[in-house]
């Protein structure tokens, strides 16, 4: 009677299998057990394609002998190709260059003066960076989407390879509009902003959950800058193997497990990573709430690897609300 020890992982070679008497066409195969020695009811399952049997009486298994050395030869190893996590590539958007180079030109309007620049000013943005990374302003009743008698900041989305791919529009004028509701994006697959940041320049790449966090770092000086509308938009085949990464997320909870996430998947595909701690940002939620309130630490900023001027926190406004007071003609 053959044996096998600990009745696991045990070989059969292909005599031995047919002294059992084999039954059954075609890849499944049923015959007696060696291993107990049955002669009366074939429990042996095989499955001639990869070699596995299985007894379902005594619970040995292994595999035939023929099989088990292919499977460890090196020349039987077939080779398949990564799958990219992200097979959808968005498709560039023509349509949507002319609805925002419109809304690009409205910052010299009244509305624009208005309700936009103030907006800004509140949030610590200068019109000059804004108008450089091609965000524009929809007056009241210009973005079709919800809120739409108020107006919008409009953003890109661009691929990573510079394409526009979406708008996101954030309303900015009715403090009445629910915080989570006021952010709106186009039908479609998202991109990025400042998605160039990926192909140009040199050092650390800082990933930001938002827009505003982006724009807080470009003020700072930390040029290669990126922000998500959703993990849909992000490529890591669009970033060189071993480019840093600097994870800049919001301090709370949902924030900070979706940056130990993606810091795990950074360093997975060959990406040195860094993550500015919460305490960067004192009390305050995120970077700008940081800086605008004049709260953010720049010695966890630069430890971590970003490209900041020495004295953040001076160059903070005062301290004020979340969100800005909505703005009105004549104020």
């Amino acid at each position: 009677m053959i044996r096998a020890e600990g009745r696991t992982n045990a070989t059969l070679s292909v005599d031995e299998l047919a002294a059992c008497r084999p039954v059954g066409q075609g890849r499944r195969g049923r015959a007696f057990c060696p291993f107990h020695g049955s002669d009366h009811q074939r429990s042996l399952a095989v499955d001639r394609e990869t070699g596995h049997f299985h007894c379902f009486a005594c619970g040995a298994w292994g595999y035939l002998a023929n099989t088990r050395a292919a499977r460890r030869s090196p020349t039987a190893r077939v080779h398949r190709p990564q799958v990219p996590r992200h097979t959808a590539v968005p498709a560039p958007r023509p349509d949507l260059a002319t609805q925002l180079t419109g809304w690009q030109g409205t910052w010299a309007g009244r509305a624009g003066q208005t309700y936009g620049i103030p907006y800004l000013a509140a949030r610590g943005m200068t019109l000059a960076l804004v108008r450089r990374l091609g965000v524009g302003y929809a007056p009241p009743a210009a973005w079709r989407g919800p809120y739409a008698s108020a107006g919008h900041l409009v953003f890109p989305h661009h691929s990573p390879t510079g394409a526009l791919v979406n708008l996101y529009a954030r309303a900015i004028e009715d403090p009445a509009h629910p915080a989570r509701r006021r952010h709106d994006h186009g039908p479609g697959p998202k991109g990025l902003f400042h998605a160039t940041a990926l192909l140009t320049g040199a050092g650390p790449l800082a990933v930001c959950e938002g827009v505003f966090d982006a724009l807080t770092l470009l003020t700072l000086g930390h040029e290669r800058t990126v922000a998500l509308f959703g993990l849909s938009g992000w490529r890591w085949e669009a970033i060189p193997r071993g480019v840093p990464v600097v994870v800049a997320f919001d301090a709370d909870a949902p924030g900070q497990a979706g940056a130990v996430a993606f810091a795990r998947a950074a360093r997975f595909r060959g990406h040195p990573v860094s993550l500015v701690p919460p305490a960067a940002y004192g009390a305050a939620k995120d970077l700008n709430a940081a800086w605008t309130a004049g709260t953010l630490d720049g010695s966890p900023l630069r430890a971590a690897g970003l490209t900041v001027g020495p004295a953040v926190a001076s160059a903070a406004l005062p301290a004020r609300d979340e969100e800005p007071a909505p703005w009105r003609p004549g104020r």
